[in-house]
């Protein structure tokens, strides 16, 4: 399936690790801070560092990952026009851009 992906033939797979591992060190991060807001007033500080962590690298994939030729950004359109229990197969199932039907190809950008 990934082998196939869009993602991959234009070289961008990088952007989605970037993606899932700041939002998994952001989820584990804010559930520790949380965990000692009653004991530690910087867990107040850590937590919303976290969030904003979380959110950056979701702005990032929504930003980043997008098609070379049109700059269709396939993470948002899957993000706010695909149905929330199928958008992450989405994108990572495309086999051209969906605007332009670009990058059959492969290239690397």
């Amino acid at each position: 399936m990934l082998n196939n992906s869009i993602i991959r033939k234009t070289g961008q797979f990088w952007k989605i690790v970037v993606f899932f591992v700041g939002t998994v060190v952001s989820w584990a991060g804010l559930f520790s801070a949380i965990a000692f807001l009653d004991s530690n007033e910087e867990a107040f500080t850590l937590a919303i560092a976290f969030l904003m962590l979380g959110l950056g690298s979701m702005l990032f994939a929504f930003i980043a990952v997008r098609c070379p030729e049109c700059n269709y950004h396939w993470v948002w359109v899957a993000a706010s026009k695909k149905n929330k229990s199928e958008w992450p197969m989405w994108f990572l199932k495309l086999e051209k851009c969906p605007r332009c039907g670009c990058c059959n190809e492969v290239r690397a950008t």
